[in-house]
């Protein structure tokens, strides 16, 4: 449905019906057992799009190799050339239950006004089923509609991807298309839908991509690459699937442009098979002066670029330009455009009126030559137009000859209402933005004194951290070149001989430090290599000397 929709585009003149119907089958051949999709799409180009509504679904009639039912539908709004479009999609499942070439429809509508709409029918084919079944998983395919075409026309590159495994997916790449450009309207068109089967469903995905052919003889396209992602075993903790990469590649892509035939001097430069319809909004009489609106759609399955219409001119009229609309898009797997150009006819004088006809010349791709279409107009007959008197009318209330003197002054009372005499809001404003800032600001605040509060109590933290854990060995400084019998300890002047002898022995034949130059510094003290002993045992030794200083 996602693919379908963007692709149906609104191409009549704004001359053409309110409301259009269109039936499409996906797709158009199955096989007996087979379940596939119609959808009917009503596109409502009124003023008041939301007046199209259904309060029930129309029957679909089908013949006996078919039988239809009815799912649901879906609706979606898109801006068509400047106006509001409403599409109204009801979906449909048909099952085939017996070989044949069976036709689905008419459908038709009743609107709200009591008028009717009627969409065409379609046919689908149906073929018995094949006892092989195959057993790949998935099938990919890469082509052109045509192998050979002439210079200008258009050509559609289509791929296909059909998988049976759940969660297949595919993404192309595309060979470089030498000698082939993309057309100025018309986008690629991609297609999903679903075939319920016996074996299984079946997913189809089918992309169309339009091209047109600027360069003449035989080349050759390369090949189209196919990356197949299969989905293996179940999902991960966070609900991702992993899957395996398999990669196609098409068969070898050739296309041939011929070049076109000397064209005669009309040539339009199209390139295709088009219709051409006109049509003039008027009755058998018109008055001298009447602008009577003239429109001419042409339609095709070529591009139609930089089309101009030849200069039309007519013995007592004049006619005037009034715009073009061009679209384009892709209708299936058929590229289809239309070039609306709307005109303006006026009557210059009265009598009988006859319009010369009008020609256009274009290649046709299927005869293989230029066809001229000539299309004549009805003739026209103008009256006499209205005269009148000279004098200005007035239909307002209370006129008078003063209000339509053009050199009078009309005083009228000062403007005393509006956004000029609204009182100022300088005085009003500034309390009401820091009112509204006041709770932020008030976070803020809260978010800085706590931040500074952290970072007072870690700092004092680490400075209790420093003075509890001073290293015993650092509280005893020798001094360079003094024996160990004179150290001091913890700054208090204790001999050495003030140890135990336990402690006294390890410290006397531990050689004399160097100076301090030699001494590491950190964060600006200076610091002594510790001894080797354990925590415990220094503060022991730092205690027992203090003791004995005090006695001294």
């Amino acid at each position: 449905m996602t693919a379908l929709l963007p692709m149906l585009w609104v191409w009549l003149s704004g001359a053409a019906m309110a409301l259009q119907l269109q039936l499409r089958a996906e797709p158009t051949e199955l096989q007996t057992g087979q379940t596939g999709s119609v959808r009917l799409l009503l596109v409502s180009t009124d003023r008041d799009p939301m007046s199209l509504s259904l309060r029930r679904p129309p029957a679909l009639p089908a013949q006996k190799g078919l039988i239809p039912s009815y799912i649901g539908q879906s609706s979606q709004f898109q801006n068509v050339n400047g106006r509001v479009t409403r599409i109204l999609q009801l979906d449909y499942r048909v099952a085939a239950v017996e070989p044949g070439e069976w036709s689905l429809g008419p459908v038709e509508i009743e609107l709200p006004d009591g008028s009717h709409a009627v969409a065409d029918p379609i046919r689908v084919k149906v073929v018995a089923r094949s006892d092989e079944t195959t057993s790949e998983p998935f099938t990919v395919s890469a082509t052109f509609d045509h192998d050979r075409v002439w210079e200008g026309q258009t050509v559609v590159f289509a791929t296909r991807f059909e998988s049976r495994l759940a969660g297949a997916q595919v993404r192309w790449s595309l060979p470089n298309f030498d000698g082939l450009r993309s057309p100025q309207h018309g986008v690629p068109a991609d297609e999903r839908f679903a075939v319920d089967d016996p074996d299984g469903t079946i997913t189809v995905r089918r992309t169309y991509v339009p091209l047109v052919a600027v360069a003449t003889g035989t080349r050759d396209q390369g090949v189209a690459i196919a990356e197949v992602s299969i989905p293996q075993g179940g999902t991960d903790l966070f609900g991702f699937q992993r899957s395996r990469i398999e990669r196609e590649v098409s068969d070898r892509l050739e296309l041939t442009v011929d070049p076109l035939p000397p064209p005669p001097p009309s040539f339009s430069g199209l390139v295709g098979d088009f219709e051409i319809n006109s049509r003039l909004d008027a009755s058998d009489k018109v008055a001298v002066g009447q602008s009577v609106p003239w429109s001419v759609v042409i339609t095709g399955d070529g591009v139609i670029e930089g089309l101009d219409l030849p200069t039309f001119e007519a013995d007592g009229a004049s006619i005037y330009d009034n715009g073009s609309d061009l679209s384009a898009r892709m209708d299936g797997d058929a590229f289809r455009s239309t070039a609306a150009f709307r005109r303006v006819v006026v009557p210059t004088r009265e009598g009988a009126l006859q319009l010369p006809p009008f020609e256009l010349t274009w290649f046709s791709p299927a005869r293989g030559d230029y066809v001229t279409k000539e299309i004549t107009l009805p003739e026209l007959t103008v009256v006499p137009g209205r005269e009148g008197d000279g004098t200005v009318q007035s239909f307002g209330a209370d006129a008078s000859p003063e209000a339509s003197d053009p050199v009078a002054i009309d005083l009228r009372p000062v403007y005393t209402w509006g956004r000029a005499t609204a009182p100022s809001l300088r005085f009003v404003l500034p309390p009401l933005l820091g009112l509204a800032a006041a709770p932020g600001a008030l976070v803020l605040a809260g978010l800085g004194v706590a931040l500074a509060r952290r970072r007072a109590e870690a700092q004092q933290a680490r400075r209790g951290r420093h003075r509890r854990g001073r290293p015993a060995e650092a509280a005893v400084r020798p001094e360079a070149g003094s024996s160990p019998s004179t150290w001091r300890c913890g700054g208090w002047k204790a001999p050495l001989q003030a140890l135990p002898e336990e402690d006294r022995a390890p410290l006397a034949s531990a050689p004399p430090r160097r100076a301090a130059p030699a001494a590491s510094r950190r964060g600006g003290r200076r610091r002594l290599p510790r001894w080797p002993r354990s925590r415990a045992r220094s503060a022991k030794i730092v205690r027992d000397v203090r003791q004995a200083g005090r006695k001294a």
